[in-house]
């Protein structure tokens, strides 16, 4: 998996999958699309409706990636 550290990553997911599946399934899009420079680009809306969840879901799933420190979010 490019531009993710590794160390402690099997662990953590999996943990991350049994508590916040939403948050997991979001992560794994985000990861599977990364650019070059680790970054990814797309509408909360059209994150929803590729993963088929709610905006809200993917809004809260985002949340608890920032929170739990996954991602970054910079708004353009």
């Amino acid at each position: 998996v490019t531009g993710v550290q590794t160390c402690a990553l099997p662990i953590s997911w999996a943990r991350l999958c049994v508590k916040k599946p939403s948050a997991a399934a979001v992560l794994h899009h985000l990861v599977a699309n990364m650019g070059h420079q680790n970054a990814v680009v797309i509408p909360q809306k059209v994150l929803a409706k590729l993963i088929g969840v709610s905006d809200r879901t993917v809004r809260t799933a985002i949340a608890d990636l920032v929170a739990d420190k996954w991602i970054s979010v910079v708004k353009l």
